[in-house]
């Protein structure tokens, strides 16, 4: 379960599979540096409020274990994509900053 906030918005307890996903900058054929980006599949649906559908946007908030994620873009200059035909369920890209205070 995640928590999802953007600006004032805070939506909980929504049911999201997580999953980790690592890049590393090369230079010269060397590895220079590691990024690691965490993805969540969640049911777009579950991702409103006030009856309004939230759209993931960079800066937004995931909260999930008591880490704080930041959504940001992924290579497409999106911060998520649907991962099925229908469009139901979408991967919503994220950093971790910090735990949660």
């Amino acid at each position: 379960m995640i928590t999802y906030k953007q600006r004032d918005m805070v939506i909980e307890n929504i049911p999201a599979v997580p999953a980790k996903s690592e890049f590393w900058n090369e230079k010269n054929g060397e590895r220079r540096q590691r990024f690691t980006e965490r993805e969540y599949t969640v049911e777009f649906g579950l991702l409103k409020w006030n009856d309004e559908q939230v759209i993931p946007k960079k800066g937004d908030h995931i909260i999930e274990n008591d880490i704080v994620y930041e959504v940001i873009p992924s290579n497409s200059k999106q911060c998520y994509r649907p991962v099925d035909i229908d469009e139901k369920y979408v991967r919503i890209y994220a950093q971790k900053i910090s735990r949660k205070p």
